[in-house]
């Protein structure tokens, strides 16, 4: 469910000059020099390194912020816990400051971060929500999952599709103006439930040559929001209007697509008493480690900078947010 637009220059270089670090879990007690500590023989403690530039667009906004540079990986996040990293995932050099990697590089070896999710958390507070993430795509091996939250069930059965996903499909190319463009397809998933365990999916299946960036980063930007006004008919839009839900798609901080859902359902309705597991780098079923198609595989490549918002930023949100991150980036090269 997420669309992006290229910028015409790169929008950074990959931090070339930093040093790239242990994954978390092998680097118990640092998180990036913010502790604080003692050295080796009970001297003076080191003192902490001045904490660097935050992103303020929508700050009061942010529910759920995974940064990668601590033991903990997120900065904030109601309910999330994080479990641990598997296969061939790393914590390394990121976008800003330290990011997720796949050391393997390939999307069929196992590499993924799990989160667990506890009965009262964030998810189930969103009616409307943003999703961001910095994306550097290996164009060898374009398939993968960027995030998942499990638990879906259809009925009394559990669901082999996770309750919201997001995740790129294939880099086939489209024809525009008769020439072929390549393109990267980016797909979305929202399962929503009513109470009798009724199902309504909501895909968003997105073709377009703004996504075909590899080698480089990239912010993909999606949006949910409720209670949206559009046209009955959309060649008629100043005539009768409907109540929908709408989702706007972003790269780099500008529009690229957008899909109304005539089902009006909160976001929070597709959290489940069986969403237990946040996923990055992997499309997760509702049982862990089954993948019922070839294409539900890893991410093989690197992100960083997750973020959810409790509302659907606007454009001009969504621009300004890109433009505070890719600052923050230039200042630390």
């Amino acid at each position: 469910m997420l669309a992006l637009v290229l910028f015409g220059f790169s929008c950074t270089k990959p931090n070339a000059d930093r040093t790239d670090t242990k994954p978390a879990d092998e680097t118990p007690g640092d998180n990036g020099g913010n502790n604080g500590g003692e050295n080796g023989d009970g001297g003076e403690e080191t003192p902490p390194e001045p904490e660097g530039p935050k992103v303020k667009t929508c700050d009061e906004n942010l529910v759920l912020w995974i940064s990668f540079d601590n033991d903990n990986l997120i900065e904030k996040g109601e309910g999330l816990t994080f479990k641990e990293n598997k296969g061939e995932a790393a914590i390394k050099t990121g976008f800003i400051g330290k990011g997720w990697t796949n050391n393997a590089k390939i999307n069929t070896s196992a590499a993924y971060s799990k989160f667990d999710v506890a009965k009262d958390n964030l998810f189930k507070k969103l009616e409307s929500m943003t999703f961001t993430v910095w994306v550097n795509n290996n164009k060898d091996y374009f398939k993968g999952g960027i995030v998942s939250l499990n638990g879906g069930r259809n009925g009394s059965n559990p669901h082999d599709f996770p309750a919201f996903n997001v995740y790129m499909d294939n880099n086939n190319p489209v024809t525009i103006d008769d020439q072929k463009i390549p393109a990267q397809q980016i797909n979305g998933r929202f399962i929503f439930h009513d109470a009798a365990g009724a199902e309504q999916n909501c895909w968003l299946d997105t073709n377009d040559p703004a996504f075909a960036i590899y080698g480089d980063w990239f912010q993909l930007a999606v949006t949910y929001e409720l209670n949206t006004q559009k046209p009955v008919d959309p060649e008629n839009p100043d005539g009768d209007k409907k109540t929908c839900a709408t989702v706007m798609l972003y790269a780099n901080g500008l529009h690229v697509a957008e899909r109304a859902f005539d089902a009006n359902i909160a976001f929070n309705n597709l959290v489940t008493e069986f969403c237990n597991a946040f996923y990055v780098g992997a499309w997760s079923t509702y049982v862990e480690g089954d993948s019922t198609q070839s294409w539900q595989s890893y991410w093989a490549g690197s992100l960083d900078e997750i973020r959810m918002y409790n509302k659907a930023l606007s454009a001009d949100e969504i621009k300004e947010l890109y433009k505070e991150e890719v600052n923050i980036n230039l200042e630390q090269e």
